[in-house]
């Protein structure tokens, strides 16, 4: 039986018991990384609009997913009566853990505002990824600090690529194709995933995204993994995207 996950409060997160230092084991406590996240993204000009957090493994997995705007220009996304299909804002997500199992990783990307997807890439974007060794505790500041500049220019790669796929026009039967190729060829996909796939690809949630194209298809894939467990969504989201843009661009 597949482990529950659950939602929790930044309060909860923040006070789950750090476990002790040791010659191999370096942990990032929860509340460092987000204080440390949070003053970068104030400095440099970012409101925080919402925050999400997901445990697993007792509290030791933690996913975190921050939906932002800039300051300067406020959020036009939260005074729009109704989304059009290529609205997007920015977002960033995090990993981190208590039981040794999981890197720290920080990934920007961006969050479809229509379905609330999720969007991760590793291709041109700076991202953190790193055991729980050494200096870690160093390092990950120090990263925060130096790729939250790099926003726009990831915001503006996410919104080219989506508007190339859109353009791409794709039949249901090769949606089937590249869903079966996800589910058994690049094991991205589980069983479970793979059957709301098939059901969004026949009869979207959104009706936005009923025409058969790149970019709708993209988000019938995000979509499908969006109560992934916290040790895994991380690369479920880069590793979707690259697939869609490799086979489709």
């Amino acid at each position: 039986m597949a482990e529950r996950i659950r939602f929790e409060t930044e309060n909860f997160i923040k006070n789950i018991t750090v476990p002790s230092i040791t010659n191999t084991y370096s942990p990032v406590s929860n509340s460092d990384l987000i204080d440390s996240l949070e003053e970068s993204l104030n400095i440099k000009g970012y409101n925080i609009l919402k925050k999400e957090y997901v445990i697993g493994a007792r509290g030791n997995e933690v996913y975190g997913n921050w939906i932002l705007s800039s300051a300067e220009g406020g959020d036009i996304f939260t005074r729009k009566e109704r989304y059009e299909p290529g609205d997007m804002q920015l977002a960033i997500g995090f990993q981190n853990s208590y039981d040794k199992k999981l890197k720290l990783k920080i990934v920007p990307g961006v969050r479809v505002c229509i379905c609330s997807n999720q969007a991760m890439s590793r291709s041109n974007i700076s991202i953190f990824e790193k055991k729980h060794t050494g200096d870690i505790n160093l390092e990950f500041p120090i990263f925060i600090d130096n790729s939250l500049g790099e926003l726009d220019t990831m915001y503006n790669n996410f919104k080219d690529a989506f508007d190339r796929l859109s353009q791409v026009q794709i039949n249901k039967k090769i949606m089937s194709e590249l869903a079966g190729r996800l589910y058994i060829q690049e094991d991205i996909i589980s069983s479970e995933q793979v059957s709301i796939l098939r059901k969004e690809i026949i009869n979207p949630t959104f009706t936005q995204f009923s025409e058969d194209n790149g970019y709708n298809f993209y988000q019938h894939c995000t979509y499908s993994i969006r109560k992934s467990h916290p040790n895994e969504i991380i690369d479920k989201y880069t590793k979707v995207h690259d697939f869609v843009i490799n086979s489709l661009l």
